[in-house]
């Protein structure tokens, strides 16, 4: 099964890709040359600044995905971190993975969830697919995944997870926990240092309890039609991952003008929107607590230090819906780096 690290940034990336489809059919087009993965010794993005008075909270901004093979300078991140009095790490939130209940019951949910994940016994995805979108797929497949005989039995959200995990890979991408682990080890050397947790736990008693009938109804609520609809969407994105690239590369190397937030507009329809309902509305109710619950430390950390230092992901950074365009509009000075 897919490396669970890189499922939230590629499902991330993949639902904006799929609800701005027609804008990737046309890069593929009006762009034909391959975007090149850089490696070796590269500075890495340039920090925000958000001050009030002289207290200035500095913002690191991470992709969804980094050059695998890149080494990070970071002597300029690691002296702002030793003079921060407060370190803020990116929100992020977090169901419960353990709970009081009978262990039978968990084995079952477990099992359904399983089973959830095959097509029904007998059938492929050659029987599912229309002729074209199947060729589309067989070609990524035989390119990515050429030995693995059992992702064609498999329902097209689990396919999508298993192919793009082995595409990212093969493309000399990775996620950001090499930066992550960097920042976390030069925060330890700060003994003055304090850290404000700022993720969001999502408590839910019947959360065990619940997923046999979440997969239930995830699976009626899903119509075959919608499903493809949303896997042909996907493909695209795997097909053309030049602007996923385009990110790494800008970030890697500093380039600011070259940063794509890759963010869809909220009026722009998503062929996947009926994917996970009830997984949506948690994650909606987790966004919001995280983005107040990260507001009040930023401005609580901007009255009380001399210096802050924060993490936040790219669109928080980019996007005039971004944490950093709402500490703007509260009238806190915001630098942006070579501007």
């Amino acid at each position: 099964m897919p490396d669970d690290a890189l499922l939230p940034a590629i499902l991330a990336m993949a639902a904006l890709a799929a609800a701005n489809a027609p804008g990737l059919i046309e890069t593929q087009q009006s762009e034909p040359l391959e975007e090149v993965v850089v490696q070796g010794r590269l500075p890495g993005p340039p920090l925000w600044k958000v001050s009030s008075g002289d207290h200035v909270l500095w913002i690191f901004p991470h992709p969804g995905f980094i050059p695998r093979e890149m080494k990070w300078e970071s002597a300029r991140v690691e002296r702002i971190i030793s003079e921060a009095q407060e370190y803020l790490p990116a929100p992020i939130a977090s169901a419960p993975t353990t709970v009081s209940m009978n262990p039978v019951s968990v084995a079952r949910a477990w099992r359904q969830y399983k089973k959830s994940t095959w097509l029904p016994e007998g059938q492929t995805l050659a029987d599912i697919l229309p002729p074209d979108l199947y060729q589309r797929f067989e070609a990524l497949k035989a390119r990515y995944l050429p030995r693995n005989k059992d992702v064609e039995k498999l329902e097209p959200e689990y396919v999508f997870k298993e192919l793009s995990t082995a595409v990212v890979h093969a493309e000399k991408l990775a996620p950001p926990g090499l930066i992550f682990s960097s920042l976390d080890k030069f925060v330890k050397r700060n003994d003055r240092i304090r850290i404000t947790d700022t993720s969001v736990r999502l408590e839910d008693k019947d959360y065990i309890k619940e997923l046999k009938q979440q997969f239930e109804d995830e699976k009626a609520a899903s119509p075959r039609e919608a499903d493809i609809a949303c896997f042909a969407a996907r493909i695209s994105f795997l097909e053309d991952l030049s602007p996923m690239k385009k990110q790494a590369n800008a970030w890697a190397q500093g380039k600011l003008d070259e940063l794509p937030a890759m963010t869809a507009s909220q009026d722009e329809v998503n062929p996947c929107a009926h994917m996970s309902q009830y997984s949506r509305e948690r994650q909606h109710a987790a966004m919001s607590a995280m983005r107040e619950k990260w507001l009040s430390a930023a401005e609580k950390a901007l009255t009380s230090n001399q210096s802050t230092f924060a993490v936040l992901g790219l669109y928080d950074v980019l996007s005039p819906d971004g944490l950093v365009a709402v500490l703007k509009t509260k009238s806190y000075v915001v630098e942006i780096p070579g501007r």
